[in-house]
């Protein structure tokens, strides 16, 4: 049987669904309490969360005083339960959506006969360096973006349909018009954004792929899409720029490039799946790091 470990967000309501599973229940969230050399020893490291129980997770994990002193540290295998409001991060990891279904075949999956019988691959995540600071995830946003986020998360409700539907309002009101304005300043080039994402994923919220011009492509690095304060004609363009269609690169204002690294200040907060912070003005290092291996529920 494998050597498995769970973590898990109680936040998210997952610490009671832990008790029909044959794993140490661990809280993400008070990390004083995760055994993380049991972690690193494990051969699967089993999430029960979403996009920021990964972000947090995998920050812990990267950066451990032996990760970092032996960069080619043995890692765990990973793996997610979606117990978020988007589950952005599992889409892109999971064979299935159902969280039953992820959990079914977590349960078959543990029955293996160590870590050679796991199927796994290889899913890039930013590295973030601010300073002596360093968080890795999946999904870097500035500018509307942030300051929607911002907004959904001080008024969320209690049950995952309602702030599901809420997410889904703040996405629509957003493509109303690009005229808020964030300055950033993307390898020395000042930039007046409406919103700019970064991630190494090739999906986003709801199944999106806002990317073109190269930054679609598998071996793309850091994917970048911005658009400028006062791009024209937002909503209208909304469907081809969720999609990634090829002709939005010949449109004034809308950008998507891969960037193998790149320096950036912003003015306002940012967020990296799902969670808000605030670096205003700090010079970030934004790169890849490909040291992290899914298997997929």
């Amino acid at each position: 049987m494998l050597n498995a470990v769970a973590i898990a967000n109680r936040n998210s309501g997952a610490g009671s669904k832990l008790r029909n599973l044959e794993l140490p229940f661990q809280a993400v969230f008070e990390p004083e309490n995760v055994n993380w050399s049991e972690c690193l020893a494990a051969d699967l490291l089993v999430m029960f969360g979403g996009d920021g129980t990964i972000q947090h997770t995998t920050t812990a994990l990267l950066t451990r005083p032996e990760v970092l002193a032996e960069p080619n540290t043995r890692l765990p295998v990973l793996a997610i339960v979606p117990y978020g409001t988007t589950n952005m991060s599992s889409r892109t990891f999971n064979r299935s959506h159902s969280r039953h279904r992820v959990q079914e075949n977590l349960k078959i999956l543990l029955k293996a006969e160590g870590s050679a019988a796991l199927t796994t691959h290889c899913q890039p995540i930013l590295k973030i360096v601010a300073g002596t600071k360093v968080q890795y995830g999946y999904a870097f946003g500035v500018g509307v973006i942030a300051n929607f986020v911002q907004n959904w998360r001080a008024k969320r409700g209690q049950t995952t349909a309602i702030n599901q539907l809420r997410s889904l309002s703040s996405l629509l009101r957003g493509l109303r018009g690009a005229d808020e304005c964030t300055r950033v300043t993307v390898n020395s080039q000042p930039i007046d954004i409406y919103a700019l994402v970064l991630t190494t994923l090739r999906e986003l919220i709801y199944g999106t792929r806002p990317f073109w011009n190269g930054a679609e492509a598998d071996d793309a690095g850091v994917r970048a899409t911005w658009i400028e304060s006062g791009a024209p004609g937002l909503f209208g363009l909304a469907p081809a720029l969720l999609r990634g269609a090829p002709r939005m690169q010949e449109i004034k204002g809308y950008n998507s490039r891969p960037f193998t690294d790149l320096n950036l200040t912003c003015e306002g907060p940012l967020i990296l799946d799902g969670e808000v912070y605030d670096y205003r003005n700090e010079v970030l290092n934004v790169s890849s790091d490909n040291r992290l291996h899914w298997v997929a529920l």
